[in-house]
């Protein structure tokens, strides 16, 4: 768990790696959530997104299988070959002239590729994020990856995309809601978001860490 412990020594709590009740509390506290239900869905689907609050920036070291699998929309056979296991250019393509980015010559994909607790994509993200967080325009997206934005990146996409408002209960149905808001981006689809199970036990691990017992 790399970004708890940068966490946990940049709020003087001992360094462990785990999330316990005082770590948690203090992620809450350092974004400002007050309610400790939404902090349950807040961390549940944080610790999915970041492989356990490991990686904090986007993995594109696709293989020819990966690339033709994961990202079949942009690449045949051919390309996939040409492509395979080179990141920056992976990112470039598959995020070309869309989310504000530029053409894949601009470099924009690898620039704003995904970073922090909800793997933050695309320039207009970036741009709306450090508007939100009052940043310089000029801002380095490599900071979103640190420990700081880690987690403000996530509240920012959970308070601009009216997540919370879905948060005020760990029943299952709430857990589906947030899941897809989260992974889909929409409530308004019967599509089951990616890895419902796992968010499922998150979610009740983090409430039985966080909420009295019924």
């Amino acid at each position: 768990m790399i970004m708890i412990k940068a966490f946990q020594a940049a709020h003087n709590l001992p360094i462990n790696g785990i999330v316990n009740k005082d770590t948690a509390l203090a992620i809450g506290v350092s974004v400002g959530i007050t309610e400790t239900v939404y902090l349950v869905h807040f961390l549940a689907q944080i610790h999915h997104e970041s492989s356990g609050f490991k990686v904090n920036q986007e993995n594109l070291n696709y293989s020819v299988q990966g690339l033709r699998k994961i990202f079949w929309r942009y690449f045949d056979e051919a390309s996939a070959r040409n492509y395979a296991r080179q990141q920056q250019q992976i990112a470039n393509r598959v995020y070309a002239n869309r989310m504000g980015n530029g053409n894949e010559a601009s470099g924009d994909g690898w620039k704003y590729r995904g970073r922090g607790g909800i793997q933050l994509t695309g320039k207009n993200n970036y741009q709306a994020y450090f508007k939100w967080a009052q940043l310089p325009e000029n801002t380095s997206p490599d900071c979103v990856s640190n420990e700081e934005h880690f987690f403000s990146s996530a509240l920012f996409y959970f308070a601009t995309h009216n997540v919370f408002q879905y948060c005020q209960r760990v029943d299952d149905s709430y857990v589906l809601n947030v899941s897809r808001l989260i992974n889909l981006g929409t409530v308004s689809t019967k599509i089951l978001p990616n890895h419902l199970a796992e968010r499922k036990i998150l979610t009740a691990k983090y409430a039985a860490l966080l909420l009295p017992p019924h």
